[in-house]
């Protein structure tokens, strides 16, 4: 886990903490909501996942692959146009 970035914890009480990391400890981490600027102190065993916010690596190269799909297309296909095809 990485200091002030943005995190979503869900814990095992079922209870869901938003905002960002403020504090790492040995035994818990704090996670400050950053509209309330409310904290709340998390022990590990108490958490099922941990999210980061924004997108996946993999939801990145996968946009990232599909627009450059659609470059190749669209170069391919003006390629083609001008050659009175």
């Amino acid at each position: 886990m990485a200091k002030n970035r943005g995190s979503r914890s869900d814990c095992v009480t079922k209870n869901e903490v938003k905002g960002y990391i403020n504090k790492i400890e040995d035994a818990s981490f704090e996670v400050t909501d950053k509209n309330t600027r409310h904290t709340t102190t998390i022990s590990y065993a108490d958490v099922e996942k941990v999210q980061g916010s924004g997108l996946s690596k993999g939801a990145k190269i996968g946009i990232v692959a599909g627009v450059a799909v659609v470059v190749a297309v669209v170069v391919f296909a003006v390629g083609l146009s001008r050659a009175g095809y």
